[in-house]
């Protein structure tokens, strides 16, 4: 049975065919934000790469973060829809319909495939000072929010930026701060909240590609 670390050294090495300098494992290894035997151990192992390393050795491969991860899938991939900003929050008919009918102009250049992540850009958003215009904010619906982390909620009321971060949940409450300024906190009941996911990547504005 094949290990992680073989499928991802045989398309390296199946790229490094047309371009041996630009696909050597230091090469590679530097690209993607790890050292040589950091990547030599990832192609020698059944090791599970942290998923922003599996998105850059997807986008460098030119396979999906799927493929990175269990070898399946042919390599297609469209990227991540940018369905809102920081301010206007998602696209709510796109998160219901996971984007069946929906038209998106606007993808981060990252191979995905057979998932759910979606991006926010951030616009005009005085909150999020700790991130750049033009950035956006990579949320994962599939995943289970984790306290003192960034999160993309939705409430019933206009809390500004949905864009927080998830202070604690108890006694059938949600404690949100803001990222900027942990003194501004915002206190919801459960019902009032409409979702609530994980921010689990941060693309800079260059990764943007327009459809």
């Amino acid at each position: 049975m094949k290990k992680r670390g073989d499928w991802l050294k045989e398309r390296r090495e199946e790229l490094k065919a047309l371009d041996k300098k630009r696909f050597s494992v230091r090469a590679v290894a530097e690209r993607v934000g790890i050292s040589y035997a950091g990547l030599s151990h990832l192609e020698n192992n059944d090791a599970m790469p942290a998923l922003d390393l599996a998105f850059r050795l997807a986008r460098e491969l030119d396979r999906s973060v799927e493929w990175v991860l269990t070898g399946v899938g042919d390599g297609s991939s469209t990227g991540i829809p940018i369905i809102g900003t920081t301010l206007s929050g998602p696209d709510m008919t796109w998160l219901e319909n996971s984007g069946r009918g929906s038209t998106v102009h606007e993808y981060v250049n990252v191979p995905v495939k057979s998932h759910r992540l979606y991006g926010l850009k951030v616009s005009s958003d005085q909150s999020l000072s700790r991130y750049y215009e033009g950035e956006v904010v990579i949320a994962d619906p599939d995943l289970a929010p984790v306290t003192g982390e960034d999160v993309v909620v939705v409430t019933k009321l206009d809390d500004g930026s949905v864009v927080k971060v998830l202070a604690s949940q108890r006694d059938n409450k949600v404690f949100l701060d803001s990222p900027d300024d942990r003194y501004q906190r915002v206190i919801r009941d459960l019902d009032e909240i409409i979702l609530m996911h994980p921010v689990v990547l941060v693309a800079k504005s260059t990764a943007i590609k327009v459809k």
